[in-house]
């Protein structure tokens, strides 16, 4: 009989919370049609994000060319990436982690480059053309008269758009757990409907289950609806297709845990709309600026850099793009890292909340 009423009062508070967050004219622009607003002015627009540091990769070989030009390149300005596999070059190309690899033949050295970045391609030509006529090296004998070409790699480039959409998602999440738990739980308890609501014999896990479920069920709608405009707007979705939908959906459910745990957190301290407003503030605008969310955070100072790589917001944005951009599962070592760093957040929020109410 008691777990009977516990589904009745937990679908009636699912129910409710749910028509709550419908109804919710600002909320439902801020979380859901302003993303859609934003990838789609931002998805057509070609933003390059990567480093203002030309990065080159050199295919390994036995070749005099490759013995005699890797001191030269080392010592030039540009970053060079060695490896033995020409695939992982490939691929390394194809995620815009370098801007192009050099193969060395006997007599011919080619720049393989992806088509797409013309300015960054003419750039690099110019840097390694440069290298090949140093008059320096030449009279020393260590630069030859090689024949020098460039060829396009066909490769799947990426754009902004698929660095920008992982962002977004953690940026709803981020906005609708934290801002939206808080001002929603604060405005019932100062009506008085939160006394009313625990006057009654209801259980308050069912309460607090309810509106949570209903929140995930809601911002879960919102990131696939989000990746379908995506993918038919601009071609664009996880490497791995519905697989890669479910993996993410597993970190979104794990993201939207942890941050409901600081709406919470909020809404326990707070008394009023303008607190919530502050605190919420706090926790959400630092985040959007230093975890990735809109560009990578390689240009800012190491320390900088360090302090963001352990920021929740990070820790999910980073996992989305793994699976999103890169094809990773779930499972795989550097989304784990990821996960683990999400899984001890959750834990830290949910203690501290808990000592919070306590003291309540």
């Amino acid at each position: 009989m008691y777990k009977l009423s516990f589904l009745r009062q937990f679908r009636g508070f699912f129910i409710s919370s749910l028509k709550i967050q419908l109804r919710n004219r600002v909320s439902l622009f801020l979380t859901f049609f302003f993303p859609i607003v934003f990838i789609t002015i931002f998805g057509f627009l070609n933003i390059n994000i990567q480093s203002s540091d030309l990065q080159l990769g050199l295919l390994r070989n036995e070749s005099v060319a490759y013995s005699d030009l890797r001191t030269p390149l080392v010592s030039s300005d540009i970053e060079i990436e060695e490896s033995d596999d020409e695939n992982l070059l490939i691929k390394r190309l194809e995620k815009n982690k370098i801007d192009g690899y050099l193969k060395f033949g006997d007599n011919k050295i080619t720049l393989v480059s992806n088509p797409v970045n013309d300015r960054t391609n003419e750039i690099l030509q110019t840097n390694i053309e440069n290298i090949l006529k140093d008059e320096t090296l030449m009279k020393e004998s260590i630069i030859q008269d090689w024949d020098f070409v460039q060829e396009g790699a066909d490769v799947e480039s990426s754009g902004y758009i698929d660095y920008l959409l992982p962002g977004v998602l953690g940026l709803i999440i981020l906005i609708r757990a934290v801002s939206a738990t808080s001002f929603n739980l604060v405005n019932i308890r100062g009506n008085s409907s939160l006394k009313r609501i625990f006057a009654a014999p209801v259980s308050k896990l069912a309460f607090v289950m309810g509106n949570a479920f209903s929140r995930i069920i809601f911002t879960f709608t919102q990131v696939v609806v989000i990746i379908f405009i995506a993918w038919g707007l601009f071609d664009t979705g996880p490497k791995e297709e519905w697989a890669g939908i479910g993996q993410m959906l597993i970190l979104v459910f794990l993201g939207l845990v942890l941050f409901l745990g600081l709406g919470y957190i909020i809404a326990a301290v707070s008394k009023k709309d303008s607190l919530v407003n502050s605190l919420s503030a706090i926790f959400i605008y630092p985040q959007i600026l230093l975890c990735a969310t809109f560009f990578p955070i390689d240009q800012f100072p190491e320390w900088l850099q360090m302090i963001s790589s352990y920021l929740p917001l990070y820790n999910l944005n980073q996992g989305l793009r793994y699976i999103f951009l890169d094809g990773m599962n779930i499972w795989d070592r550097v989304v784990l890292i990821q996960t683990a760093s999400l899984a001890v957040w959750t834990v830290i929020v949910y203690v501290v909340s808990s000592q919070i109410l306590k003291r309540r």
